[in-house]
């Protein structure tokens, strides 16, 4: 389709934090471009290096996506920072990609700016994908090992869009949280940080304690013993981050911002192992002294992990490394993957044969969604039935009313197809065309001529630009039957009434005469058979096949947006499922540890009445030792014997409560664990 049939990945559920690490080495490998981060020291000045990086670059020019999450050590934010990556994937990649295309395709309709519809819903997405990063790491925080985990993100999303003029522009989105850093290094200027650090330091200048411009120079300083004295007790625990993904609310106050950049213009970041440790002038050397890209990335990463290795300059530390470089193209990323590469034009007979099979198929299609409709009807209605199973149904009627959309968009797709090689588009880029205006108070042709810039041959529609830049995108059926004059061309194939009143297909436009009356002619099997028709029939015709024709895509579209609908409800249903699954962990655990806690108090109580006799027993021989003890006292006394001293296969009381003891501080061991 248009828009692609996105391939879901099968969520696992993670055994252990090594699986976890293992399939996401897996997964990053087919979607990251360039170097992976350094894996960093665990003291500076020591070689020996930390088991788990917890840097994650993501790269991807296709989706243009560029981030660097860094991990907060002492959270455990090896997690954190790898899940906030593939959230961001997840949904700033092909999904939102998607959403540009169907937002800038109703713009271009509708007559609206495509730059700020977009440029307002992609800060929104953005901000949305940060909120459920944060909530999905919340979630998993049931486990152990994924528990207070949290992570830095310095995210850029690069998109390509229409300027209005005829040509694009490359707009850059970007949003920081912590303090990793997004710089840009424009061609023949110095190097600018564009992020703001969500630090304690920054937190003074805001704060009205220092200025932004002795905040540059205690973040710039090589040593604290540089600056003047009255900036040293600002540069103590400067990078201690006030804003993290996955824990407090990472959204509040967070902004969203964009640049557009120019052909060779460089985005640039990095982690707080590269920033902290190197100067932005090495930063800018190095980026500016290399010939290339993933040259510039492995050059500071080196001189960090150098710095890192000496140990002795002030600015040393032995954190992970991370540096991504990109530098802008002649356009942005275009979202070219989500359409269909070009494929060798079918013939009319294959369209047709096509159309057949299709045809064939649809009935057990619509069978099936007819079936499972009326299987989530049931359930619904069904209060005992477990939300997970409601869920599972509504998945599997999603995905049938999707696949049933995807085969009616390819017969309407096929049958539209055969009357473009039938009836070619009349108009080439360039061309000046009448537009209907249903925005004018009487609806009406507009005066102005159009411009055609472009034509779809997938979805059959022409992008049409009037007086001020603005664009739109029309039916190629619709803007056709608007032009005046004769619609006829050369080529165009004609139904022709032949010598028996019958009605016979494939006769082809050779010529037109000045009456408008065309002469037409087919060749079948080297015979050649000639026809003329009258100007106004012809017209006729050609207007009853492009009515025919706008039917057909309005079918189209209607499927088209019904399958993009089944697909965002089927993303949506799954995530819906994945948070059950995890409340439902987080509620066995909590189930487990409640039971752990009852069976504490049970042995308690147990231990507590063992004593008890124990002490009885003993107050009953004291008695007895001395005299003091009735009938009745005796008899409890020898009952008592039995339980204290135990039998040839029963334990003394003595040694019970040992063991109850034993098993009372295992089970507290395992509740603190």
């Amino acid at each position: 389709m248009r828009n692609g049939v996105q391939q879901e990945q099968a969520k696992e559920v993670l055994e252990s934090k090594e699986q976890y690490l293992e399939l996401f080495e897996k997964e990053w490998a087919e979607i990251h471009e360039g170097s992976a981060p350094e894996t960093g020291l665990k003291d500076a000045g020591r070689s020996e290096r930390k088991k788990i990086c917890e840097d994650v670059k993501l790269k991807n020019a296709e989706k243009g996506i560029f981030l660097v999450a860094d991990g907060v050590s002492s959270q455990e934010g090896w997690f954190a920072s790898r899940e906030t990556a593939r959230v961001m994937y997840e949904l700033l990649g092909e999904r939102l990609d998607t959403q540009i295309e169907n937002n800038l395709q109703e713009a271009l309709r509708n007559g609206e700016d495509p730059i700020e519809r977009i440029s307002q819903y992609v800060a929104a997405q953005m901000t949305s994908a940060v909120a459920q990063a944060h909530t999905r790491i919340l979630a998993m925080g049931v486990r152990p090992e994924f528990q207070g985990s949290a992570t830095t993100l310095s995210l850029t999303k690069l998109i390509d869009l229409p300027d209005g003029n005829g040509k694009t522009l490359q707009r850059m989105f970007f949003t920081n949280i912590g303090d990793s850093r997004i710089y840009i290094q424009r061609t023949g200027e110095q190097i600018e940080q564009l992020s703001r650090d969500d630090s304690r330091l920054q937190m003074r200048v805001e704060s009205g304690r220092i200025s932004a411009e002795d905040a540059k120079r205690i973040d710039q300083a090589e040593s604290p013993g540089q600056l003047d004295p009255s900036l040293r007790e600002f540069a103590r625990g400067r990078n201690i981050i006030t804003k993290s993904v996955g824990l407090g609310n990472p959204t509040e106050d967070l902004g969203v911002f964009f640049l557009d950049l120019k052909p060779g213009d460089k985005i640039v970041i990095v982690s707080d192992g590269v920033s902290d440790q190197l100067l932005e002038s090495q930063i800018e050397s190095g980026v500016s002294t290399t010939s290339g890209d993933e040259e510039a990335e492995a050059r500071l990463q080196e001189l960090s992990l150098e710095m890192s290795l000496e140990g002795t300059r002030p600015r040393a530390k032995g954190d992970d490394i991370s540096a991504l470089v990109y530098t802008a193209k002649d356009r942005g990323p275009s979202r070219e993957y989500l359409r269909p590469a070009e494929q060798k034009r079918l013939s009319i007979h294959d369209l047709q044969a096509q159309i057949k099979r299709l045809q064939e198929v649809l009935p057990a299609m619509k069978d099936r969604v007819r079936v499972t409709e009326a299987k989530v009807q049931a359930l619904r209605l069904d209060a005992l039935t477990p939300k997970r199973e409601k869920i599972a149904a509504m998945l599997e009627l999603h995905r049938a009313l999707k696949e049933e959309a995807l085969y009616e968009y390819h017969l309407e797709k096929s049958r539209l197809d055969i009357l473009d090689q039938q009836i070619p588009p009349r108009y080439e880029v360039g061309a000046q065309v009448h537009v209907w205006r249903e925005d004018f108070a009487v609806p009406s042709l507009d005066r102005q001529m159009w411009t055609v810039m472009h034509y779809d041959p997938i979805g059959k529609a022409y992008t049409v630009r009037g007086a001020g830049g603005v664009q739109k995108e029309l039916s190629r059926f619709q803007l056709e039957s608007h032009q005046p004059g004769p619609l006829v061309r050369l080529g165009d194939e004609l139904i022709v009434r032949n010598e028996i009143g019958a009605l016979e297909q494939g006769f082809r436009v050779t010529a037109v005469d000045i009456d408008q009356s065309v002469v037409l002619v087919k060749e079948r099997e080297g015979v050649l058979k000639r026809a003329r028709k009258e100007g106004e029939d012809t017209q006729e015709e050609l207007i009853g096949f492009l009515y025919q024709g706008e039917l057909k895509k309005r079918r189209m579209d209607q499927a088209n947006e019904r399958y993009n609908h089944s697909k965002e409800e089927e993303m949506r249903l799954a995530q819906e499922g994945e948070m059950i699954t995890v409340l439902e962990s987080r509620q066995h655990a909590m189930n487990v540890v409640r039971e752990k806690t009852l069976s504490v108090e049970h042995i308690r109580l147990e231990i507590v009445k063992m004593e008890g006799l124990l002490h009885e027993h003993q107050t009953l021989e004291e008695q007895k030792r001395f005299g003091g003890i009735g009938r009745d006292g005796e008899a409890r006394r020898k009952k008592l014997a039995l339980v204290v001293h135990g039998g040839r296969n029963i334990p003394s009381l003595s040694e019970q409560i040992q063991e109850k003891r034993k098993e009372l501080e295992e089970l507290m061991k395992e509740q603190s664990s």
